[in-house]
């Protein structure tokens, strides 16, 4: 009898350690399940929110590109343009010292030079171009204009200078960009004996940006956007473009 409690008393141990560990066990799967369960939610929010982010980027860009041309400037022009350029440079570091009033913002003085050679251009085609060129050198620079891109960074060699020209939201704005891509103005930016015109034009389009592809990428989707991938800018990389290129000299 002695000998039966002393063996129950060995195997005593034994049997606590066996339910200690499945009940370790039973605690460890609940663990893992609970802990599955809420990295299937962040990772369900995590979608919905980069679905989101992909909505407004490519609403945004839509937007700001229905607000937007593009114009390729080379030849003459673009060494004229490069003078205003140099000529602002020169007058903003006089302001900066006191000796000059501060004159027009240089997106302004670079539209006015495009205005008056779209004009040259214009009047060398007819009444119809004449007629629409009038119309938007009288609606002038001082309202509408919201922005003109790459203003700095004109190319050193013979490329033709990319200018991404955005009006502002309204009905001048809208006024401004109908008018320049108005039918009229076409044969202004037309090829002519085998040779682009200084002054090229084409409508604003949206590109995705990397940020934007890589995240589509990662959801799975397409990016929504035409041609390969942008450099976010709203245009297609250099590369990429034929306008750019279209534009070197022959």
């Amino acid at each position: 009898m002695a000998r039966e409690r002393d063996r129950r008393d060995r195997d005593r141990p034994d049997k606590d350690r066996d339910r200690g560990r499945d009940t370790r066990s039973s605690v460890n799967a609940d663990d893992v399940d609970q802990l599955r369960s809420q990295l299937e939610e962040v990772s369900g929010k995590l979608e919905r929110t980069s679905q989101l982010a992909v909505q407004a980027s490519r609403d945004s860009g839509e937007a700001r590109s229905g607000q937007q041309i593009v114009l390729f400037v080379s030849g003459l022009l673009r060494s004229r343009l490069k003078e205003v350029l140099a000529v602002y440079q020169s007058d903003r570091e006089a302001v900066m010292n006191g000796t000059k009033e501060k004159g027009k913002p240089l997106k302004l003085l670079v539209y006015d030079a495009l205005l008056g050679a779209l004009s040259e251009a214009a009047s060398r085609q007819g009444t119809e171009a004449s007629t629409a060129a009038e119309e938007l050198v009288a609606l002038g620079s001082t309202v509408g204009i919201s922005a003109i891109s790459n203003l700095s960074r004109a190319p050193e060699d013979d490329r033709a200078w990319v200018l991404v020209t955005t009006f502002q939201f309204g009905a001048t704005g809208q006024k401004l960009r109908s008018l320049w891509l108005d039918p009229r103005l076409r044969p202004v930016f037309a090829k002519k004996g085998g040779v682009w015109p200084e002054l090229g034009m084409r409508e604003g389009t949206w590109r995705p940006g990397r940020l934007h592809q890589a995240v589509c990428d990662d959801l799975g989707i397409p990016a929504k956007g035409k041609g390969k991938q942008s450099t976010g800018s709203g245009l297609k990389r250099k590369s990429e473009t034929p306008e750019a290129s279209r534009y070197k000299r022959r």
